[in-house]
C-alpha cells in the first residue's frame, strides 16, 4: 500500500527536525566527524563572514577551526523556524541560533544567528547540500 503524500511529508519534516536537533547536540559535543556526517560530499558551507567552503575537505577545515576557537562554555539553541519543500527530495530549512547558558537560559546581549540550509534526501537521510550562517543581531 502506498503511503499518503501528507504522511510522507510529515515524516520528512520530523526527520529534518531530528537532523537539526542532532546537529545542535553534535555542536555542543564539539564532534567534527559528527557534523561532517550530515553533509553531502559536494556541499557548500558559507560562514558568518561570507566565506564559502566548498566540498568536504574545506568544510572539515572550517568546522574544525570554528570548534577549536569557540569558547569552552559556548552553547547554542537551534530552533527550526521554517521548512519549505522545493521538491519532494529538496527542502529549504531556516534555523535560528540563540546563545544559551549551560542551563539552557538565553544569553541577552549576545549575537543571534540564523542559518539557511538546503537539504537533500539521500537514501534514508536528509543531508546538508548548502548551509549559510548569518548573524542577524543581538538579543
Amino acid at each position: 500500500m502506498k503511503r499518503s503524500t501528507q504522511r510522507v511529508r510529515d515524516e520528512d519534516v520530523a526527520s529534518i527536525q531530528q537532523t537539526i536537533a542532532e546537529l545542535a547536540r553534535i555542536f555542543h559535543a564539539r564532534d567534527v566527524a559528527g557534523i561532517m556526517s550530515h553533509f553531502r560530499e559536494d556541499a557548500v558551507y558559507v560562514d558568518i563572514f561570507g566565506v564559502p567552503n566548498v566540498g568536504s575537505d574545506s568544510i572539515l577545515a572550517a568546522a574544525t577551526l570554528y570548534l577549536i576557537e569557540a569558547p569552552e562554555d559556548a552553547a547554542l539553541r537551534f530552533d527550526v523556524v521554517n521548512i519549505a519543500f522545493v521538491r519532494n527530495d529538496v527542502a529549504a530549512v531556516t534555523v535560528r541560533h540563540d546563545p544559551i547558558t549551560t542551563d539552557g537560559e538565553i544569553l541577552v546581549g549576545e549575537p543571534v544567528g540564523q542559518s539557511m540550509f538546503v537539504m537533500s534526501h539521500e537514501k534514508a537521510d536528509w543531508k546538508i547540500a548548502v548551509w549559510q550562517l548569518t548573524v542577524i543581531g543581538r538579543r
